[in-house]
């Protein structure tokens, strides 16, 4: 199934600070799911025909707050992976430029957990020292390490950061 419904498939009720509760409609476009090292991890995606850059600044000022509630609605069952846009523009190579690496281009936009064997799982490109992903933003370094450009979040950071959508939305509701 690559379509779920928050609010039929998938319930998401947050609290207002009143104590009343808020049932939340939407749709999420595509969730991928794994097992990694015995632990179940999840990541969504949403599409997107325009451009659309993720960024935790526009969370916090409640300017994109779809993929990290949707995510929020199912971490109970699942360890969060990442969040991500998706572009669906038709991919067209510059005739110009042949060694243009256009999959950069339709690279997934967003945030990954900082842990190897997920971004691995993320994208096989990343199988050690010196790799870098297409699919997702993500480096490791020559050390093996993974590299300051890339977009990840510790597992805390992660669900502080769903945290703070889950209390936008809820702010802007009250």
């Amino acid at each position: 199934k690559t379509e779920f419904k928050i609010g039929k498939d998938i319930p998401l009720t947050l609290t207002l600070s009143n104590g009343e509760t808020v049932n939340l409609i939407g749709v999420i476009d595509r969730i991928d799911k794994a097992d990694i090292n015995g632990k179940n991890y999840v990541r969504t995606i949403d599409y997107k025909s325009g451009l659309a850059s993720f960024s935790n600044e526009k969370v916090l000022l409640g300017l994109q707050l779809q993929l990290p509630v949707y995510m929020k609605s199912i971490v109970d069952d699942y360890a969060p992976a990442g969040v991500y846009y998706s572009k669906i523009l038709d991919p067209v190579k510059d005739i110009d430029n042949p060694s243009e690496n256009i999959s950069k281009k339709y690279q997934l936009n967003g945030v990954t957990i900082s842990d190897m064997d997920v971004l691995a799982a993320s994208d096989r490109l990343l199988d050690g020292a010196g790799s870098s992903s297409d699919i997702i933003q993500a480096e490791i370094t020559t050390k093996g390490e993974i590299s300051k450009r890339s977009k990840v979040l510790t597992e805390d950071e992660f669900n502080e950061f769903l945290d703070n959508a889950e209390k936008v939305v809820i702010e802007s509701i009250d």
